[in-house]
């Protein structure tokens, strides 16, 4: 009585296997392959722009990273994408607390040029906001602490220093044929009293 039980559940087990194996496949699609900027994108809108946990582990690291750049006087993290950073402290235009970003300069005579890619998404960077509410603000380069003022950079002038950027940095290329918004510079220019 054992032995049929078994060979019953064996021949069961058998008739299910191979009923699966004959199923029709569907056919499938050809892998599409995503460019990295298209990766980043599509990761940063899943991970950092939806979940509010991710969003404060970006926030947390973005702390640790300004953190490093103060207590080493500038030394770590002082370059991105082939330019040189700065610590730029605004007033929320919001909330009036006061938010630090580092972000990659150029300088053009005695301005910081910045620029507003927001890594090519559609939307200005919160920082742009803030600059123009509160458009004095201060900056940290290497050890240095400086006030200065902030202005958009006039569509002429853009132009000619958007050139230069791109031979710098070309990957801010890419940003530009990502979004459908002309990407802004801002001129941070030191006040003479200080």
């Amino acid at each position: 009585m054992g032995k049929i039980l078994v060979f019953s559940r064996n021949v069961d087990f058998m008739i299910r296997l191979y009923s699966r194996s004959n199923l029709p496949r569907k056919a499938s699609k050809p892998a599409t392959r995503l460019s990295d900027a298209q990766m980043f994108q599509a990761g940063y809108t899943l991970f950092i722009a939806k979940v509010p946990t991710m969003k404060r582990v970006f926030q947390i690291f973005l702390a640790i990273y300004v953190f490093l750049y103060r207590l080493s006087g500038g030394r770590f993290g002082n370059q991105v994408q082939g330019l040189q950073v700065l610590l730029l402290t605004s007033i929320g235009r919001k909330t009036n607390r006061k938010r630090t970003t580092p972000l990659g300069y150029f300088m053009d005579g005695d301005r910081y040029i910045v620029i507003a890619s927001n890594a090519g998404f559609d939307s200005h960077p919160a920082w742009f906001y803030n600059l123009s509410k509160n458009p004095r603000v201060l900056i940290e380069v290497g050890g240095q602490k400086l006030q200065v003022d902030a202005n958009i950079v006039e569509p002429e002038k853009r132009d000619l220093l958007w050139a230069k950027l791109v031979k710098l940095a070309p990957s801010y290329a890419g940003y530009e044929r990502k979004t459908s918004r002309v990407i802004p510079l801002m001129a941070l220019q030191p006040l003479t009293s200080q």
